[in-house]
């Protein structure tokens, strides 16, 4: 790992380890329509939950998510996977049948109005956190290195520790 990537990811907790995410101005979706939607749906239970979008439209996301999705599992996270809803079913079952992904053949597709409110739809894969009832308000997108997908994940994971379970 060279300078450049371990200063990108010591800023990258201090700025989450120091709460700034839950200060107002945070994105759209701190409050309203994700929280509340995706927070009922996927969030529900103690566990932390990691809900990730993915389209065979970026090309590492597939081929990725296997790996990244283990690192997840390691970290004690549930992982609920979902399709883009721009992605037609026939496109999402060729990609799926060429990269041989068996595993994601039946992913089902997230509802359109749901992944805009949380803020999923512009690149993949596309995730959030949360745990009881309550959701991270910042998105995590794209394909990062293991090390630093771990770091991202725990550190949301802590964040969201504080939160009351009912």
């Amino acid at each position: 790992m060279g300078v450049g990537q371990v200063r990108l990811i010591l800023a990258l907790m201090l700025l989450i380890g120091s709460g700034a995410w839950a200060l107002p101005g945070a994105p759209h979706n701190a409050e309203g329509l994700c929280q509340r939607n995706a927070g009922s749906l996927f969030f529900d239970g103690m566990q932390p939950t990691l809900l990730v979008v993915l389209s065979p439209r970026m090309p590492l996301a597939l081929k990725e998510w296997g790996r990244m999705r283990v690192v997840a599992q390691q970290e004690g996270l549930r992982v609920v996977v979902v399709r883009d809803p721009q992605v037609s079913d026939n496109e999402w079952q060729g990609a799926v049948a060429k990269l041989g992904v068996d595993d994601l053949q039946t992913v089902g597709e997230m509802a359109q109005a749901l992944a805009a409110d949380c803020g999923l739809l512009n690149h993949t894969p596309a995730a959030l956190i949360g745990r009881c009832g309550a959701v991270h308000p910042w998105p995590i997108l794209g394909v990062m290195p293991s090390h630093s997908w771990s770091l991202l994940l725990r550190a949301r994971v802590d964040q969201l520790s504080e939160v009351a379970c009912k």
